[in-house]
């Protein structure tokens, strides 16, 4: 290849001037090397060729040389074409990724237009299925999603007052995609709406006297009305609120703390209703958000140990019963050896309540949740009082 650049420059494709004539005079020790050594006959042949014309000035030029000289051309020839078909072809590439990206952002623009559109159908399912993908789409962050998150948030806050359960259920799983986004806004209000259901639960066990089973499962008269605006809940329904609330909870991570005012009194106001699988929902969602706060209880749990021992000596429903020991035992996991110092003051208390719902509780699975919950106490207390050694030196340089 080197020899047919060099015919092609002596074959006039590129004109040398005379202060570069020397350069190419240098050129004939090497080429007389190369005509010796070389293995290949024919570029023995083309060496002495090249000689004989650099030593010449190029007067004598013999056949081959034109050939080599025309070769290189058509060589460079295609060279370009081949990168210039390249250089094409990454442009057409470059175009079709920019056209798909731009086809999938409309396609999902239209998919979101089309959610946004299908909030008035008049049908009940369009219009659940609409919030629904809504949701969807703001917890994968759709960018028209999160500017109109603002506009979203009071959409789903007008739909908790929907008498219909597709509708309410789908604008709490809207609110709960959207408290990635606005946790401080969010989290209050799903709060209240916890506490209100709860509220309303209680005014109609109050205003009627028919409609309890044995088992003391409220069922309310479809002629009944709550005196309010807003419809009343079914225990099914509230007990979903609950999981809402402390599944938006767990996306808070760290800034638990800074709602534990909202939560803790719409889970405690939980605890009081009239249904016992609303209360075991809700102590089971307190105990949650316990191990979740940790040391951010502070004085509130003196309030939750008070609520559990009221609820373990009083309850009737083995389930209640079940969940407020749960309560202890996420509670201790969450502490750890910190409950020495934060319940100081009801760790005794705590350890013969636990003791005595062990063996007199009617309920076998109530006894086994307390023996779990002394089995993490005694753990605990096993390794603050007994540390396992460190097998660590530790050097100090006297001054």
């Amino acid at each position: 290849m080197s020899l047919g650049m060099l015919s092609a420059v002596l074959g006039g494709a590129v004109e040398i001037e005379k202060e570069h004539r020397p350069l190419v005079q240098e050129l004939l020790p090497l080429l007389e090397t190369l005509a010796e050594q070389h293995p290949s006959v024919e570029v023995q042949d083309m060496t002495r060729d090249l000689r004989i014309a650099i030593a010449t000035h190029g007067a004598v030029w013999s056949h081959k040389m034109d050939v080599a000289a025309k070769n290189v051309g058509k060589q460079a020839d295609a060279v370009k074409v081949d990168s210039g078909s390249v250089i094409t072809k990454e442009k057409e590439k470059t175009k079709l990724q920019e056209e798909t990206s731009s086809s999938n952002a409309a396609e999902t623009s239209a998919e979101f237009d089309e959610a946004f559109a299908q909030l008035c159908d008049p049908l009940l399912p369009i219009r659940g299925h609409a919030i629904m993908k809504l949701a969807s789409l703001i917890h994968h962050r759709h960018p028209k999603a999160v500017d109109t998150t603002d506009t979203l948030l009071k959409i789903f806050l007008e739909q908790l007052t929907h008498d219909d359960s597709y509708i309410y259920l789908a604008a709490i799983q809207g609110l709960v995609s959207l408290a990635d986004v606005r946790a401080d806004t969010v989290i209050p209000q799903l709060a209240r709406e916890f506490a209100s259901c709860r509220k309303e639960a209680a005014d109609i066990t109050t205003r009627t006297t028919k409609g309890v089973n044995e088992k003391g499962y409220y069922k309310p008269d479809e002629k009944e009305s709550t005196g309010s605006s807003r419809p009343a809940r079914s225990p099914e329904l509230r007990m979903k609120l609950g999981e809402a609330l402390v599944k938006a909870t767990r996306n808070c991570g760290e800034l638990v703390p800074r709602y534990s005012q909202h939560l803790l009194p719409a889970l405690l106001s939980g605890v009081k209703d009239p249904e016992p699988l609303v209360r075991a929902s809700s102590l089971s969602n307190l105990g949650d958000v316990c191990q979740l706060l940790r040391f951010s209880l502070g004085v509130v749990v003196n309030e939750i140990f008070s609520c559990v021992s009221a609820i373990l000596k009083t309850d009737k429903s083995a389930e209640v019963r079940r969940a407020a020991v749960l309560v202890l035992t996420l509670l201790l996991r969450g502490l750890g050896k910190s409950i020495m110092e934060v319940l100081s003051s009801t760790l005794k208390q705590l350890y013969q309540l636990l003791k005595i719902v062990e063996s007199t509780d009617a309920d076998h699975v109530t006894r086994l949740h307390a023996q779990v919950a002394l089995g993490e106490l005694d753990v605990i207390t096993r390794d603050y009082l007994f540390p396992k050694p460190s097998f660590t030196k530790h050097i100090q340089v006297l001054p």
